[in-house]
């Protein structure tokens, strides 16, 4: 292909890409939107307190409504909240912002991407599709190692982050590694098959055509074993098992909020019945992913084609990432409303009498309210990143495993397989570590052993 064709395919992928840099980096940038008017509590002062109590007698016009206005009740605390939303210009300014505006933008880079290869797909210009899919398959890899690198960016904050919970990631980290190494080793094909027989024969005929004939080697031999990537692709299931823990967790600590509020706040922490559904939908689909990848329950009862197969893995793992995405504002949402929560139970059902008790309950009330609201982008970040992780892999999967199949992919230098059976065990083991975290954490709120 000449170069001034090469321009040509990949100028629809540029120019989307530029839209997407348009949308996501002005004023009315897609980041700040989408955390825009969260309710944020804080603990008013006493001059504040006042104020708003002259402004409600002020406003009060009736005499019932300045009796209800003036009333003042035993169990009533001194204290009241304030409701605060979310600016943008708060926004800019908070720790790890910088870091969910990057993931914001590669996220919104590959689905645009990915809905512009099918778009040419299916006008009949599989040629422009297949070739400008270079574009796609870069920017999903730098997706799913920058979410990576960024969830665990989370975790390095010594002040921001308990040792409890960096010890956790490293545990699980490691635990991820040797669980991935043993199931890659010893469950047969016919249970779980990752095509990595398949990757192992394509890569070594690449690196006989592509590296030893540029140098004239024409008998020469570049055997690449399976047990290399048998090897290699545990290490990065390690680090996405580790990046998954605190996630997981924060999830469904949201998760068990949403759906099992206090009984006084009914009114206050209540959600639609969309909503709820969707907080349960969100802790079904990885479940469903896992399930997906295992041959005898889904191909050899359903008799499904290859094709279908992969398109049935690549829609499963994209919903899981998109109900992620779409979930991202109401658990941020609930995280907040954890600090209400917490303000509640500690005036309310504390059974303090002295005043030195109240001033030092107090104070670690007001710590816990400003907590929240410093870790809201950092709540945020470890929400979206597991949803940009599996709909960057989905995108491989996709790309990969159905639409190169109808171009000669022979003379690829990275064979279009090695991407497909490398982001189909990464995405089906991510999905089993997060189904795993999330059950046993939801277990111990069940049975009381985490609060």
């Amino acid at each position: 292909m000449s170069s001034a064709t090469s321009i040509t395919v990949v100028m629809p992928y540029v120019a989307i890409t530029l839209l997407v840099v348009f949308c996501t980096n002005f004023r009315w940038s897609l980041s700040t939107a989408m955390l825009k008017d969260l309710i944020i509590y804080k603990v008013p002062t006493k001059e504040q307190v006042a104020e708003q109590r002259r402004k409600e007698h002020e406003k009060a016009n009736k005499l019932s409504q300045r009796k209800k206005s003036a009333k003042r009740t035993d169990d009533e605390p001194e204290e009241q909240l304030m409701l605060i939303p979310t600016s943008a210009e708060g926004l800019l300014s908070r720790a790890f912002f910088t870091d969910f505006d990057k993931l914001v933008f590669l996220v919104s880079v590959v689905v645009a991407n990915l809905l512009l290869g099918q778009a040419l797909y299916l006008i009949q210009t599989e040629k422009r599709a297949q070739d400008g899919g270079a574009v796609l398959t870069c920017f999903a890899i730098v997706a799913v190692i920058t979410a990576t690198f960024s969830l665990f960016s989370t975790q390095y904050n010594r002040f921001l982050t308990p040792q409890i919970e960096r010890s956790m990631t490293y545990l699980v980290g490691g635990a991820s590694f040797l669980c991935a190494l043993l199931v890659l080793v010893s469950i047969p094909t016919e249970i779980l098959d990752f095509e990595l027989e398949e990757a192992s024969a394509a890569v070594s005929l690449s690196m006989k055509r592509n590296v030893l004939g540029r140098f004239g080697i024409v008998d020469g031999t570049a055997e690449v074993p399976v047990a290399v990537l048998q090897l290699i692709l545990p290490i990065f299931a390690g680090f996405l098992g580790g990046a998954a823990t605190a996630p997981a967790v924060r999830a469904v600590r949201c998760y068990a909020l949403a759906n099992s509020p206090p009984d006084w706040s009914e009114g206050h922490l209540s959600r639609g019945f969309f909503v709820k559904a969707a907080f349960h939908l969100n802790m079904v689909v990885p479940l469903a992913v896992v399930v997906l990848w295992v041959r005898p329950l889904v191909e050899e009862p359903l008799e499904l084609s290859p094709d279908l197969v992969v398109t049935l893995r690549a829609g499963a793992c994209m919903l899981a990432g998109l109900l992620m995405l779409g979930m991202l504002r109401p658990q941020v949402q609930t995280f907040l409303d954890n600090g209400m929560v917490v303000w509640y139970e500690c005036i309310y059902g504390s059974a303090t009498t002295s005043s030195a008790e109240k001033e030092k309950l107090s104070t670690n009330v007001r710590l816990h309210l400003e907590l929240n609201s410093t870790l809201l982008c950092k709540v945020a970040l470890q929400m979206l990143g597991p949803a940009v992780i599996l709909v960057s892999f989905a995108t491989l999967i996709w790309h990969k495993g159905v639409m190169t199949q109808y171009l000669n992919t022979d003379f690829s230098f990275v064979p279009p397989i090695l991407v497909k059976g490398t982001a189909s065990f990464l995405a089906w083991w991510f999905c089993c570590v997060w189904t795993v975290i999330s059950y046993v954490t939801l277990g111990m709120f069940r049975y009381g052993k985490l609060m």
